[in-house]
């Protein structure tokens, strides 16, 4: 993925990779995303969860700062423009994103902490615990599906959500500074 420049607004909240919003689920690619979707935000009404909000420029983005989504395909049954569409060939894949842990995680600092691993309905997270007290926590790329039911409930706030390859989901990594598939818990990094 290209890196975007900076702006204002990012700067200000403290974005400083310059990442793009996490649009709806079943949304187009960001360009075609951004000409077909008329900011009518009939999807974030439709949303009983409340997690589509009104982001940069009005366009509708994702917040999970109170629950991940549950795919209930509300959102693109209303909307009226083909921004979100929901077709045989996406229908297991309403994202191109997956799960990313931060060195921030209190278990890579060797603190034990399984909120993330606990809530994750997909089982994509998993925290083995090894002998001498060292734990490996590892998020399964083929498992996870981007829903960020994870990152509401992660004290350290150490969980993003990064885009990766539409056209081979499971072969990409999420662009990120840390690989998403095993990361040390309990040792010094």
């Amino acid at each position: 993925m290209k890196a975007q420049a900076l702006n204002r607004k990012q700067f200000l909240q403290g974005k400083f990779k310059g990442e793009q919003a996490v649009r709806p689920p079943w949304s187009k690619e960001e360009s075609i995303f951004i000409d077909e979707c008329t900011r009518c935000y009939k999807c974030a009404e439709s949303c009983s969860s409340n997690l589509i909000v009104k982001g940069a420029g009005g366009f509708p983005e994702m917040s999970f700062l109170r629950q991940g989504c549950d795919y209930c395909e509300a959102c693109v049954r209303s909307c009226p423009e083909s921004a979100l569409s929901l077709t045989q060939e996406n229908h297991f894949y309403p994202w191109s994103q997956k799960a990313l842990i931060t060195q921030q995680c209190f278990a890579v600092q060797g603190i034990t902490c399984r909120s993330c691993d606990e809530v994750c309905e997909a089982d994509a997270i998993e925290i083995e615990i090894k002998l001498g007290g060292i734990s490996e926590l590892t998020v399964n790329p083929a498992a996870c599906n981007g829903c960020g039911e994870c990152i509401h409930v992660c004290p350290a706030h150490a969980i993003e959500i990064q885009k990766i390859n539409v056209l081979n989901p499971l072969d990409s990594k999420p662009d990120g500074n840390y690989p998403v598939s095993k990361i040390p818990c309990g040792e010094n990094l």
